[in-house]
Order: structure tokens, then C-alpha cells, then sequence
């Protein structure tokens, strides 16, 4: 899945460039707020999604909306807290995103969003992670009639527990909004959400040309904040999966792990690669090893011997700096403790450069 984000709708500038080829409307006042939720492609009535816990909560909104142009992208960027885990990152199964309508076409709305980490703003994208195109959302059709200057926000809630699209995301946030499609009975745009103390949002947002290339910073004076109210959600570890040996001698990468350990359930393994661009592997054991190997490798071993079968190669994300490996578990290892790391390598197993995880433990 490929997004993107379009919310170029400004009316004061907070950078140097022009504003004039992207100017497509004014603030526009709420009328009302729906939502809904995202399932398998379609829009269906519903609240919150049945994801993790909730980690990052910046859903307030105003009485404002702004009017977009077409394929910018417009990225908000912000603070999550560390996880609970000690480790870098969050496995996000969950988000919720927000637009103004009042539009009435009959093909309604298409948004792409676009998650970044290690994204600080004023023109640092950071690494884009993940990205999930919407279509056919809902709009101002079928609703009352608004008076001009006005329109209806949608809230969309997205769960992406179960489908394999988890993603990891740090704790410098970046997200982004653009708008695919051109309206032709009003406007659609990106809702703008209150000023919260401890999200580490700024009264500025970034936009993008649809070629990644900065086009400036930008605001609403003071008369709304300029942020895109969104909530995510996430989970560190599952009921039957824990993680140890986190913070182990010259181990820098973090291994995630996403689903339940029992018969027939499917698992995925997701670790950060950190930038290193190299290979990687998980191993897996029924006993674990607390063992340093220094030199050239200088990393902990927190698995014993491997089980037939492991190490087993990790895929890479299209995206995200990350790699990931979906399995069924067998009902013969269902019930027993075993024991995952992961292992970046600079081409072969344990060919230097290398880099090794925390281990998680099932059972």
C-alpha cells in the first residue's frame, strides 16, 4: 500500500516559500463530526478500532478545517512516548485519522497517510516507515446541507492488527495527509486539532511536494493550531510473548513481535534495521544463552543451539527501516517455551558487520 498526504491550505506562511500554487480554499467551520471505521477496504459504522493500547492521543478538534490541494503531502509531526518495553520502538496495529467535507460527490473522498520516524520537522521528513492509501470515504453526501464556510468532519479509525500491515514507529513522529482526488461540489481538507501539552507538537506543518521535495513550513496564525488530530495505537509484546535481555552488551537493534503463540496463529517477527542496509535472521532455540562475543562481532547470544530450520531470513520492508517474517506456529512447538533473536549481518550469518536483538520468549 502506497500514501500520501495533501493539506496545502495555508494562510500564513512560517517559511520563505510561495504559498500561491497550493492555495485552495480558507478555514472552514465544523458543522457536526461522524466517524467510522476501516475494514477490509470498506467504510462501516463504528468507533474506536480493536487495536492495542492507545500511545499516542492527539484527537482534540477544533471548530476548524482547512481546505487542501490536490497530491501535497502535509506532514504534522510530534512526540510518542518511549514504550514500556526499554526498547526504541512501538509496534503500531492501530490509528485514527481526521478530514473536514463538505463536498457531495458521489465517489466521495480519497486520503493517502504517511507515518515518519525520526522526523523533527521544518523540513526534516526523517525515514518514512509505512503508508495506506483510503478510497471512496465517506463525505457531505446523504448528510444535511451546510450554509457556505462550513462542512462535516470525518473521523476515520483503522485497525491493522491481523492483517500483516503492523508497522514499527519511534518516538519522533511525523504524519502525513494527502488528498488524491479533486472535488467538484465543495472542498475537502484536514481537520485541525487543539494544542496538547505533552504531544511535542509545534504551530507549524511541512509540505511536501509530491516528489518528496520541501516546499516550506507553514501555520494558521493564531487562530487555530496547526496539527492534524490523529490517535495511534500499539501494543509491546503479546500475553504469551515477553521480552528479555533487552539493553544486552552490543546488542543495538530491537525485535518485535506481533500475534498470539499458539497452534494455528499466525506470528510476525518485525526488528529495526537501523539504517545498517544489510541482511537479517531470526534464530530461534528452545533454551536461551546469555553469552557476549567480542572482537569484530561484539554482540550478546540470548539463544542456545538453533531449531531445525532457523536461522530463517528476514524480509525487508518496501518502506520502513525494518524487516519483518509471518509463520503459522505449529501445533508441535505450540506448547513449548522457545526462545527468538535477531540478527543483522552484513551479507552471510554472522559475516561482520553484524548487529544483535533482544530476545523475546514465548510461552
Amino acid at each position: 500500500m502506497r500514501i500520501f498526504v495533501a493539506a496545502l491550505l495555508v494562510l500564513m506562511a512560517a517559511g520563505s516559500a510561495s504559498a500561491q500554487s497550493q492555495a485552495a480554499g480558507g478555514l472552514e467551520e465544523v458543522l457536526g463530526m461522524r466517524s467510522a471505521r476501516w475494514v477490509d477496504g470498506k467504510v462501516v459504522p463504528g468507533g474506536a478500532p480493536d487495536a492495542g493500547n492507545s500511545i499516542w492521543d492527539n484527537t482534540g478538534i477544533t471548530g476548524w478545517w482547512s481546505g487542501c490541494a490536490t497530491w501535497y503531502i502535509n506532514i504534522d509531526w510530534g512526540k510518542i512516548p518511549a514504550p514500556a518495553s526499554g526498547l526504541d520502538d512501538h509496534v503500531l496495529d492501530g490509528f485514527t485519522f481526521s478530514y473536514g467535507t463538505n463536498n457531495r460527490d458521489f465517489f466521495g473522498e480519497s486520503f493517502i497517510t504517511y507515518f515518519f520516524d525520526s522526523c523533527t520537522g521544518w523540513g526534516n521528513m526523517g525515514c518514512h516507515e509505512a503508508s495506506f492509501i483510503f478510497k471512496w470515504l465517506p463525505n457531505g453526501l446523504g448528510l444535511p446541507t451546510v450554509p457556505p464556510g462550513f462542512g462535516w468532519i470525518w473521523t476515520i479509525n483503522v485497525d491493522l492488527q491481523g492483517t500483516g500491515y503492523d508497522f514499527l514507529l519511534g518516538q519522533e513522529l511525523g504524519f502525513g495527509m494527502r488528498r488524491e482526488n479533486f472535488p467538484t461540489t465543495g472542498y475537502t481538507g484536514i481537520a485541525l486539532g487543539h494544542r496538547h501539552p505533552l504531544n511535542g507538537t509545534e504551530n507549524a506543518y511541512d509540505v511536501f511536494y509530491p516528489t518528496f521535495v520541501y516546499n516550506g513550513t507553514w501555520w494558521f496564525g493564531s487562530t487555530v493550531w496547526a496539527t492534524w488530530p490523529t490517535e495511534l495505537f500499539g501494543r509491546d509484546g503479546q500475553s504469551n510473548m515477553t521480552f528479555y535481555g533487552v539493553g544486552a552488551r552490543g546488542n543495538d537493534t530491537g525485535l518485535h513481535a506481533v500475534g498470539t503463540f499458539a497452534a494455528g496463529s499466525n506470528v510476525e517477527f518485525l526488528v529495526r534495521d537501523n539504517g545498517f542496509g544489510r541482511n537479517a535472521y531470526l534464530a530461534a532455540s528452545y533454551s536461551m544463552m546469555n553469552m557476549y562475543i567480542g572482537g569484530t562481532h561484539d554482540v550478546t547470544r540470548l539463544v542456545g543451539s538453533c531449531m531445525s530450520g532457523f536461522p530463517m531470513t528476514m524480509n525487508r520492508s518496501p518502506y520502513g527501516d525494518y524487516h519483518r517474517l509471518n509463520g503459522v506456529v505449529s501445533p508441535y512447538v505450540a506448547g513449548a517455551t522457545i526462545y527468538f533473536q535477531a540478527l543483522l549481518s552484513g551479507g552471510q550469518l554472522m559475516v561482520p558487520p553484524i548487529d544483535a536483538s533482544n530476545g523475546i520468549r514465548a510461552n
